[in-house]
């Protein structure tokens, strides 16, 4: 599954979805850094949207069965 992250509103919907799954697949250490990340950088800026892809990228190369 794809999904392009291209604005804020598109990180934080798909955000709480990966939450729960990290969350219920035994990955709480990366679901609870995603989440910091995602608090952390509310500010609407292009360096905050940069900072969510990459969150999203470790993330996936992390868990495989994503």
């Amino acid at each position: 599954m794809s999904f392009t992250i291209k604005t804020q509103s598109d990180v934080i919907k798909f955000a709480l979805p990966l939450y729960d799954y990290l969350s219920q697949h035994g990955h709480a250490g990366e679901a609870e850094d995603l989440i910091e990340l995602v608090d952390s950088c509310y500010p609407k800026n292009i360096q905050t949207l940069e900072a969510h892809q990459k969150a999203f990228k470790q993330v996936r190369a992390t868990v495989h069965d994503l």
